[in-house]
């Protein structure tokens, strides 16, 4: 049951460049393995759910939020990046 991965613009997709180029190598592996792994398992141990069909994903003080469309079989990236105050204030 393999899900289709996606960054829905070009601004999601330069938050994702900019951890892989700013962050420490164990947390972007850590991170980038994760989200190829959210094609096979968009629900996997540790996720939360923020709500609806928007999850998130932990990793340190780094965060992935992303959204599940079941019966499309796609995963949105949504955000990539540090956590703040006001990080998850779109999702809430």
């Amino acid at each position: 049951m393999t899900y289709k991965l996606e960054f829905p613009s070009r601004r999601i997709e330069k938050q994702y460049e900019t951890f892989l180029s700013s962050s420490e190598l164990e947390d972007r592996q850590k991170v980038a393995e994760a989200i190829e792994d959210l094609q096979n398992n968009p629900r996997p141990r540790g996720c939360e759910k923020i709500k609806g069909n928007i999850y998130k994903i932990r990793f340190g003080v780094w965060r992935v939020v992303y959204e599940i469309y079941k019966r499309e079989r796609v995963v949105v990236i949504a955000k990539v990046g540090i956590r703040r105050e006001d990080f998850y204030k779109e999702f809430g």
